[in-house]
Formats: C-alpha cells, structure tokens, sequence
C-alpha cells in the first residue's frame, strides 16, 4: 500500500473519531495544552518545544476544534518554529476540514532562507549528497511548508 494511501486511512480516522463530550480542560487542571499560548507556557515551564507541541497535538486531534488553532504563536518561539507551526497549522486545518486561521498569512511566518526541519527536529539522517540538497528536498516538502521554505510534511504529524 503506498504511503499516500495509507495517509490517507489515517486522517479519515482521525476525522471519523469520536469527540469526548466535555470541553478541553488546559494546562491550569492538569490536561494537556488546547491552544500555542499554552505551547509557550508549556516550553516556559521548562519542557522541550516538541514536548510542548506534542502535548497541544495530541490534545487537538482529540478535540479537533478551530479554538486551538486561534492563537497564533508570539514571538516567544524562535522564526522556525513559527514558520513551521503556521505551516503545520494551515497543514491541520485543511486535513481536518477546520477554517484556515488568517494570521498564517502574516509576514512573521515566513522565512527568507530555508530551515530544514527533517533534519534538525526530527534526526533524519540524509547522506551528504542529499542533505545538501535543500532546494529540491523543499520542492518535495507539502505546499503549507514550502511557501514557509520549511521543509517538513504532514505526515510526520499523524497521531492515530
């Protein structure tokens, strides 16, 4: 089964689950965070920024509301990670049927040179002759990344 299929059963279970009947609690009772303010409070706490991350993701595919997405990280997260949370941001939204928030459009979430996600968060391993390649790695990269110039992909974003 190719990968784009096996995408695509994995977001339409996504969709498909069963929200819970309550409301996402937060950070200040003990859950996990709902939205990027809760991110930084997270990373300003002392956690990693992908422990952060990972707490808002696994909280939003739960829910899979448009609150947690309203926020649009400060400038407490470095250019990147913010070029990176618009794209996976505009990425979520558009998987999960969810109104694209319009500050993804802002100018602060872009960058100028091209920040190789792959390589730096998730320890990919690329051989020489294709780690220097940045240029056609982000050609490669899903759309809501290369127009940041973050070369990253939804994929690696599935919680199922």
């Amino acid at each position: 089964m190719s990968h784009e299929r096996l995408d695509a059963i994995a977001w339409q279970t996504i969709r498909d689950r069963k929200r819970p009947k309550y409301p996402p609690r937060g950070i200040n009772n003990g859950e996990r965070a709902r939205d990027f303010a809760e991110v930084e409070t997270l990373a300003r706490q002392g956690l990693s920024f992908e422990d952060a991350f990972e707490s808002w993701l696994r909280e939003m595919y739960l829910y899979r509301l448009e609150s947690f997405f309203a926020v649009p990280p400060s400038s407490f997260f470095n250019p990147c990670q913010r070029a990176w949370m618009a794209g996976a941001t505009e990425g979520l939204t558009r998987k999960l049927g969810l109104s694209i928030p319009s500050w993804v459009n802002d100018p602060e979430f872009f960058l100028d040179d091209i920040w190789d996600w792959e390589r730096e968060a998730l320890g990919i391993f690329f051989p020489p002759e294709e780690a220097d390649k940045l240029d056609v790695r982000l050609e490669r990269s899903d759309p809501e990344f290369r127009r940041r110039r973050v070369i990253a992909h939804l994929r690696d974003l599935i919680r199922v």
